[in-house]
């Protein structure tokens, strides 16, 4: 293809190839590269199809003509240039990923370990709470007791003729005795028990070969 003046009125889209033109349009048969001249910008490289070889010229020279490639096509640095960013730009995605990945696997176990402490916090404070709850039963527990020993020891010690015990009534108080009616088989019905040991009418009464035994 010519230069711009010479074959801007191309008609691409009715068929006419430009390589067919660009021949009969240069009367040199010269036809530009893409290649500049290195370290002058003005300056092009050229070449020469009929006889062969190469020169270079001021690009603003209109005896020169152009022949169409491939639409959109890349020179060498171009190209490598382009395949360096598409490179980087799959390696810095795949970089993302990473990152990515790797945040998430961190939020994950900051998740887990958050949930493993707020387990921990709740078990802590359920057997803290459980250890209260015993121990506050134990506390009421000895309570009960040191109210029941005293109450059994004002009833030892008010023991009079006739009063009911867990044995049956008394039939006399002695010092640290005393006398119950209780029939036992083979063993009479009147029986010595210590009044440390006796127990008020709700407790219950239980001889083993004639003996007292105290709960």
């Amino acid at each position: 293809m010519g230069t711009y003046e010479q074959c801007k009125n191309i008609d691409l889209e009715n068929g006419e190839h430009p390589a067919s033109k660009a021949i009969t349009l240069s009367s040199a048969n010269v036809f530009w590269t893409s290649s500049p001249v290195v370290g002058y910008p003005d300056v092009a490289w050229s070449a020469y199809f009929l006889r062969g070889g190469v020169g270079y010229d001021l690009r603003n020279n209109l005896g020169h003509a152009l022949r169409l490639v491939r639409a959109g096509q890349l020179l060498g640095g171009e190209a490598a240039l382009e395949f360096a960013n598409e490179k980087a730009d799959r390696i810095a995605a795949v970089e993302r990923r990473r990152v990515g990945e790797e945040a998430r696997r961190k939020e994950l176990a900051q998740q887990r370990a958050e949930e493993t402490e707020r387990q921990r916090i709740a078990d802590e404070r359920q057997r803290i709470a459980g250890d209260r709850q015993r121990a506050e039963e134990e506390r009421q527990r000895q309570v009960e007791q040191a109210k029941e020993r005293k109450r059994l020891a004002d009833f030892r010690k008010s023991l009079r003729e006739g009063d009911d015990t867990n044995c049956g009534p008394v039939i006399e108080a002695k010092g640290k005795l005393v006398k119950v009616s209780f029939a036992i088989a083979n063993y009479g019905n009147e029986h010595w028990v210590k009044r440390e040991q006796i127990l008020s009418p709700d407790y219950g009464c239980r001889f083993v070969n004639g003996q007292y035994q105290s709960e």
